[in-house]
């Protein structure tokens, strides 16, 4: 299985949220990919998140963005967002 994404890894590693407090809060996790997808993001988050609740991620390909607006859209608003 792919681990999560490299950007995500590299800004939020575990030495930059240990000093954080995640309870009560929501991650939502979203990428765009060239074949990894979200990979191991939820287990690896949920190890170094403690408190936080996760809510449905989102991967999109890269070369699928340009089309990807519906499917974006329809995701925001499952995990609570207003969409305008």
């Amino acid at each position: 299985m792919a681990q999560r994404p490299v950007a995500p890894r590299c800004r939020l590693g575990s030495h930059g949220t240990a000093r954080l407090d995640f309870t009560g809060k929501t991650v939502v996790p979203f990428t765009t990919h060239a074949m990894g997808g979200l990979g191991t993001t939820k287990r690896d988050y949920t190890a170094s998140r403690a408190g936080a609740t996760f809510a449905e991620g989102l991967a999109v390909k890269g070369e699928e963005v340009g089309e990807a607006e519906g499917y974006i859209a329809a995701w925001l608003q499952r995990v609570g967002f207003t969409v305008s």
